[in-house]
Order: structure tokens, then C-alpha cells, then sequence
């Protein structure tokens, strides 16, 4: 699958942090379970992690998705696809 995060995988999580052993499936889980964002920029770390505060710092949520549907795009990703295979709805 291709990256469509601005940083790139495997991300720099240790696994205590996460009973997932997939780096995504963690930070997914983490924001299934309410963990912001920005928290979790925060924990992976990285001149990387902070480009991608900086990108979505102050976006609303049409904003956010549209970055994401772009990026996506880029890469060749269908976006709700892989919404559908990490088992996450994303807002329209």
C-alpha cells in the first residue's frame, strides 16, 4: 500500500505503545480511541512529524480532508478505500 502520510513508515513507535504490531494500525486505534493528532505527532517525533503538525495545525475538518484527498490522490490511493481497509469512516 502506498504512504500517504506525511512521514514515512515504519513510524517510531515502540511496541509497548501499542498492542498492534502495524505502526498504521496503531495510530489509527489511537485515534479511534479519542488520542488528538497533534498528540500523536508528538510521541512518533521528527523534523517529519513536525511538517505534518505544521500542515494541519488550524484546519478545520473540510480543510483536513481535502489535504488528505489530495495526498492521496498524488499517490494513487483511493482515500475512502483506505478508509474501508483500516476500518475508519472519514466525514464527508
Amino acid at each position: 500500500m502506498n504512504n500517504i502520510l506525511p512521514f514515512p513508515a515504519p513510524l517510531h513507535m515502540k511496541p509497548a505503545q501499542s498492542r498492534q504490531s502495524n505502526p498504521m494500525q496503531a495510530i489509527v486505534g489511537q485515534f479511534m480511541n479519542g488520542v488528538s493528532p497533534m498528540a500523536i505527532l508528538d510521541r512518533i517525533g521528527g523534523p517529519q512529524a513536525q511538517q505534518a503538525k505544521q500542515l494541519i495545525g488550524g484546519k478545520n475538518e473540510n480543510q483536513l480532508r481535502e489535504i488528505a484527498v489530495n495526498m492521496a490522490r498524488q499517490r494513487g490511493v483511493d482515500l475512502d478505500s483506505l478508509a474501508q481497509q483500516l476500518g475508519v469512516t472519514i466525514p464527508k
